[in-house]
């Protein structure tokens, strides 16, 4: 019964080139993260590097927004 929010900017691929995920892609790390906690709320910063907090900080900022709003009282 404790919220969990998984953030994820970037991905490593095969090539072990680090990119940005893009709106709607789920990480393997985001699956695995839902298959262990289904109440888990996903979250990708679009087009940010590997410090979201750094390059996209309104987005992080709303998206613990959003978080905290689900907290009880």
């Amino acid at each position: 019964h404790i919220p969990v929010w998984v953030l994820q900017s970037t991905l490593m691929g095969a090539d072990l080139v680090r990119r940005a995920l893009q709106p709607g892609e789920i990480s393997p790390y985001m699956e695995l993260a839902r298959k262990n906690f289904p109440q888990a709320t996903l979250k990708v910063i679009p087009d940010a590097g590997h410090f979201a907090m750094l390059e996209s900080p309104e987005a992080v900022n709303a998206g613990f927004a959003d978080l905290l709003q689900t907290l009880p009282g």
